[in-house]
């Protein structure tokens, strides 16, 4: 998993960390604030921004995410991570169904406690025409369901399991409305947000045709950082930065529905 999270790392534009000194991806975002420029790779590849191969590398950054998060004492003390049974994706028989590339559906049996990295290890059909096609029949309803209750979610600083991880995004909450310059664009925009840093607002769009989704990330003290990434059915997942094509960090925000947080909650006011 460690080499995985770094290859889709560069996908991403991830500046290269040297393993001996921990100090330098914090340098560079210093740099990055004080309006200095530092060179890294980008995304050059059209597949990436195609439905098909956004989605498949989108799945996996969530793998990514969900390795590099579960390394973290605060992330397994708040337990917060999604329940697969709790996502609609799934049914409540357990099952999900995955699309074979030569057409139809095969069931797959999904246990309550499966992990999400366990689920997408065999979900082996998500880069095959049948996915595809069940994807595109799918994805306007995906952004439907984008304004349907809170978003929560987590970011990473760079690639490593032992990157240090923020208390949670917490009440996104997305409004949406057609794109009068891009008849395949939706406006997408969550105010009022809130964060370890402070509170925040999102601004962007997502793509009815790839699922592709900018968000700025705006605080009030005037700090901006970008987000990138892929609709999908595990929620959005992509990476954060200072421009287009330069990644610092993986990013996941996913329905607060999806966790035990509310769950827990009823029993407490019960």
């Amino acid at each position: 998993m460690p080499q995985l999270a770094q290859r889709v790392a560069s996908a991403f534009g991830f500046p290269v960390v040297d393993d001996d000194d921990d100090d330098d991806l914090n340098d560079d975002l210093d740099n990055v604030a004080n309006g200095m420029n530092i060179e890294s790779a980008t995304i050059t590849s059209d597949w990436i921004f195609s439905l098909e191969g956004g989605q498949t590398i989108g799945l996996l950054a969530v793998a990514c995410v969900t390795h590099l998060l579960g390394g973290d004492e605060g992330v397994q003390a708040r337990d917060n991570l999604p329940r697969l049974h709790r996502v609609p994706f799934w049914n409540k028989r357990r099952t999900i169904p995955i699309p074979l590339p030569e057409g139809g559906v095969r069931t797959g049996v999904l246990w309550a406690d499966s992990s999400v990295g366990t689920a997408l290890r065999g979900y082996g059909a998500a880069a095959g025409p049948g996915y595809a096609r069940w994807l595109r029949e799918n994805m306007d309803a995906l952004i439907e369901d984008l304004t349907d209750r809170e978003w929560v979610g987590y970011y990473t600083y760079g690639a490593e399991a032992r990157s240090r991880v923020d208390e949670p995004l917490r009440g996104i909450r997305f409004t949406a409305e057609a794109d009068p310059d891009d008849g395949d664009g939706v406006l997408i925009r969550a105010h009022g947000c809130e964060d370890a840093v402070d509170k925040f607002n999102l601004d962007g769009t997502v793509s009815r045709r790839s699922g592709w989704v900018v968000l700025r990330k705006s605080y009030a003290s005037g700090l901006l950082w970008v987000n990138q990434g892929w609709l999908t059915p595990l929620g959005i997942v992509g990476y954060w930065g200072d421009q287009p094509g330069r990644g610092y960090g993986f990013v996941w925000m996913y329905k607060r529905s999806w966790t035990t947080l509310d769950a827990r909650e009823d029993v407490g006011h019960s």
